[in-house]
């Protein structure tokens, strides 16, 4: 058995990070990181809803054969559990392979492949489509991936605003947290969460979960593209709008075999002189931590009274940032928490602490569209009692992994390790559970448009009276 305990530096100056106490292969196991940590988007069952016609090429049997064999003899290889790739595994292969082997097409194989490793009842395994890379070489719209700036998440068996964002379509269209949705597109709301729900049989997704990501995907698109949404309002007045999808906020980024992201960071100074930061996902790499920290370390010498870190709807990323954001939380070389890989082999996540560490009242929001590293850094700054959290219950979608093509195009995510958060405890299937939980409805919505913020900030002042 082997344990490496990684220390991570900031990656400010996009230093690499120190490894310390390790073997001398200790190297190659960072390298090693680097790449599990990569692909915090177990969602390619949500990918394959709706997704871009791809280049039609003749069916080549031997090919995705050689596809399907890559997929099963690498989860044989690497995962952690041996009662998951014992004689069940190889029932599975019996079961699904001669599926391959009859396929008349690429969807068939990707079915066949998603069932296979649906058995194994875990997160971030999937096949992602070839046509989700092939999307990206097209030069699309005005420039690039389009929203309309809504959040839309499942209330009490209904869709529902949540959350409006300033400047983008919705909110111009003066569209309200705490309506009811009827409409996206051309699928009725009963659709949509029919949709979900195939989704959540498919993954490990809940419900609410699937729901919240099939509505983030419906409300995305080309930028320019039309997009009809109805709504029915608290005085059962109905909206019918028609938006035009305006460029995501943030930039398009690339990381190893993930297909492009957009990926967005913002940090503000809120009325009540409380530091905001919120970005939607771990993924902007040493120009995010750099961001990060200027934020953090301007607030911490300007005295002001806090830190949020809004982390809902955000899909996870590298762990290294993780441990360069939480660094500045603490003054102890903590665990963040352990990985445990095939052959019991395990990796300690040590942060390495800014001195002078952030010393006033920290506070992360999260729902149930915080996934991977997102559950991984709030669990953390829970359990190590550096913050206090607000909102629901996240995905608990944690476990790390990485992405590779195969032969026949399409992507393959798996996991490769387990995780346990700093408290000893696995949060894969369970999720983070909030300090504070606060469980939307309309009502609420209706007379404060972010429940959820609102009570963070007045945490955070009245622990500025004590």
């Amino acid at each position: 058995m082997v344990c490496i305990q990684i220390n991570s530096s900031l990656l400010t100056q996009a230093h690499s990070p120190m490894i310390n106490e390790a073997p001398p292969r200790s190297l190659t196991a960072f390298r090693f990181l680097i790449c599990i940590f990569a692909a915090g988007l177990p969602l390619t069952a949500v990918a394959q809803q709706g997704a871009p016609k791809e280049s039609v090429k003749p069916f080549d049997t031997a090919v995705q054969l050689e596809s399907f064999d890559q997929v099963w003899n690498t989860i044989k290889k690497v995962h952690w559990q041996p009662e998951k790739v014992g004689d069940s595994w190889d029932e599975a292969k019996a079961n699904f392979r001669p599926k391959v082997e009859s396929a008349k097409s690429t969807q068939e194989v990707r079915v066949a492949l998603t069932d296979m490793l649906n058995t194994l009842d875990q997160s971030h395994f999937g096949i992602i489509p070839k046509a989700q890379y092939e999307e990206a070489n097209e030069v699309k719209g005005e420039g690039g991936k389009g929203t309309a700036g809504i959040e839309i998440r499942l209330i009490d068996g209904e869709l529902v605003v949540t959350r409006v964002f300033e400047d983008l379509p919705a909110s111009k269209a003066n569209i309200q947290p705490g309506w009811q949705v009827k409409l996206i597109g051309t699928r009725t709301a009963e659709e949509i969460l029919t949709g979900a729900e195939k989704v959540g049989e498919q993954t490990v997704l809940r419900l609410e979960t699937a729901t919240g990501l099939v509505c983030d995907a419906r409300t995305s698109g080309e930028v320019g593209e039309k997009l009809a949404l109805a709504f029915v309002d608290n005085d059962n007045e109905v909206h019918l709008e028609y938006l035009e999808l305006a460029k995501a906020p943030g930039k398009e980024g690339r990381f190893g075999n993930l297909p492009p992201f957009n990926v967005n960071f913002e940090a503000k100074l809120l009325s009540d002189d409380i530091g905001y930061i919120a970005f939607n996902s771990f993924l902007g790499g040493p120009q995010m931590a750099q961001q990060y920290a200027d934020a953090v370390s301007a607030w911490q010498k300007e005295d002001r009274k806090g830190l949020i870190i809004d982390l809902r709807g955000n899909r996870g990323g590298l762990m290294l940032l993780v441990n360069a954001m939480c660094g500045w939380l603490t003054s102890d070389r903590e665990s963040i928490g352990t990985m445990t890989m095939a052959g019991g082999n395990f990796i300690k996540m040590v942060l390495n602490p800014r001195r002078p560490k952030f010393d006033k009242p920290v506070a992360v929001l999260i729902d149930g569209c915080s996934i991977s590293a997102a559950e991984v850094m709030a669990g953390g700054i829970k359990d190590l009692e550096l913050g206090r959290i607000f909102g629901s219950k996240t995905a608990g979608l944690v476990l790390p992994s990485t992405v590779v093509r195969l032969p026949n195009g399409d992507g393959f995510q798996y996991a490769l390790s387990s995780w346990e958060s700093a408290s000893g405890e696995s949060i894969e299937g369970i999720g983070v559970i909030p300090d504070d939980e606060i469980l939307l409805d309309r009502e609420m919505l209706t007379n404060n448009a972010d429940p959820v913020l609102s009570a963070a900030r007045k945490w955070i002042l009245e622990e500025n009276k004590n």
